[in-house]
């Protein structure tokens, strides 16, 4: 029987396209729905159809994975594994968090879940289930891989621009009426990640100088892990490798890439979202 296996949500954007332990994850799916059709999470292709902004049709309707979906999923990794860590998308972006807090609670008794906010979204959340997946291929007691994971979550950093401001107006992230002037002037917002919520920090005048405010943020580190970017569909940040010569420059031997974002982002921030993300090296153990 397998020792560990890593749940988590198609929220998730991994940093990496090949991994040590890809086999123990189990991803359970949002569902995007547009008039009435379900997207294909594991495809871009639809994100072409989301409107630029919510006060247009037709609108992606985005649910978490429900209570049941959860289950289903804990018994079955629970035929294969005594541990299992439970990586989930901010808790105040989604009620998948809930709903898996109480999926847990409906399967006690079986095997051990580790539930852990990773107060993060997409290719943030990835690295951290990439890395939990790697320890427990690694043979990592569950114990261990819980407590390193949690050590790292502090340690990811986002900012995203969200042009698409009435998308955040569903989540009750801004005011309706503010989004939709900001959206009129065409104001380019600024937010980073703080505690798992979207905080708004500048707003910028174009894409030029988006690529340099990210070049700012990225001149605040020291020592990363990894580097990497979240383009919208389609692309709007054109000269994103300016921002790879730059951090080539200033991290040269740190991994740089680059990520389409996906639909369940896109049904969240909306398509014209962009983000870049820095994790800073995982302390020793």
């Amino acid at each position: 029987m397998t020792k560990t296996c890593i749940l988590t949500d198609s929220s998730v954007q991994f940093t990496r396209h090949s991994m040590n332990g890809r086999n123990l994850i189990e991803v359970v799916p949002f569902h995007v729905h547009i008039s009435d059709a379900e997207s294909d999470p594991d495809s871009g292709s639809r994100i072409l159809h989301y409107p630029t902004s919510a006060t247009q049709k037709p609108l992606p309707v985005v649910e978490p994975p429900s209570i049941a979906e959860y289950v289903q999923a804990i018994r079955s990794l629970s035929s294969m594994a005594t541990d299992i860590i439970a990586l989930s998308i901010s808790s105040h972006l989604s009620d998948a968090y809930q709903n898996l807090q109480q999926a847990i609670k409906l399967t006690q008794g079986r095997a051990k879940v580790h539930l852990i906010d990773t107060q993060m979204i997409g290719l943030g959340l990835g690295y951290l289930v990439q890395q939990a997946a790697e320890f427990a291929d690694q043979g990592v007691p569950a114990d261990e891989i819980e407590y390193r994971v949690r050590g790292q979550v502090p340690h990811i950093y986002a900012q995203f621009c969200l042009p698409s401001l009435t998308y955040l107006t569903r989540s009750a992230l801004i005011d309706y009426p503010q989004a939709v002037v900001g959206e009129m002037l065409g104001i380019l917002p600024v937010f980073s990640f703080e505690e798992g919520k979207l905080v708004s920090i500048e707003k910028i005048k174009n894409y030029r100088a988006l690529l340099d405010y990210f070049q700012e943020f990225l001149d605040e580190f020291s020592d990363l892990d990894a580097i990497a970017v979240m383009q919208s569909v389609p692309a709007l940040l054109h000269d994103a490798r300016v921002l790879k010569e730059h951090a080539g420059l200033m991290f040269p031997k740190v991994p740089f890439s680059e990520h389409s974002i996906n639909p369940v982002i896109a049904g969240m921030l909306g398509p014209r979202s962009v983000g870049i993300f820095a994790v800073e090296k995982p302390e020793e153990i």
